[in-house]
């Protein structure tokens, strides 16, 4: 279990990131930057940021340091949150990078990509699983570089 703190971090250029779902809290940790994907591109937060809500889209949570390499996360839709150099992320599914299976994840997208088309339920359907398929693709192809 990942210890839990509200508290902004003492030194000001830093940002507490606690992305949290209804099961758990997946990520508490102090950071340098968040970068997050919104329904309409991406937002990337730092210290200092002007207090902020907005929706999440399906794909990569990046939170980085100068002195490390970024830790990445699959997030599913939800809400972000900046305020007092505490950035909050609410969501129904995340996951650490590190554990999406790459042969997993290309099976999905492959079976998304045939899913059936034929009325606009279907249609639908396909589209959220193509969404889905593709964010964690994308989230594996990036840790692979």
């Amino acid at each position: 279990m990942v210890k839990k703190s509200t508290a902004a971090p003492k030194n000001p250029a830093l940002l507490r990131c606690r992305i949290l779902t209804p099961e758990q809290t997946v990520c508490d940790q102090e950071t340098d930057f968040v970068v997050v994907w919104l329904e309409d591109g991406q937002l990337g937060i730092a210290a200092g940021r002007k207090p902020m809500i907005a929706r999440l889209g399906v794909g990569p949570l990046r939170i980085g340091r100068a002195d490390q390499e970024p830790k990445y996360y699959y997030v599913e839709g939800g809400f972000v949150e900046a305020a007092e150099n505490v950035v909050t992320v609410l969501t129904e599914r995340a996951i650490a990078a590190e554990e999406l299976d790459p042969a997993a994840v290309a099976e999905r997208l492959k079976a998304a990509q045939t899913l059936p088309t034929t009325t606009p339920e279907l249609r639908k359907r396909r589209e959220q699983a193509m969404r889905i398929a593709q964010a964690q693709w994308r989230l594996v192809q990036a840790r692979s570089r």
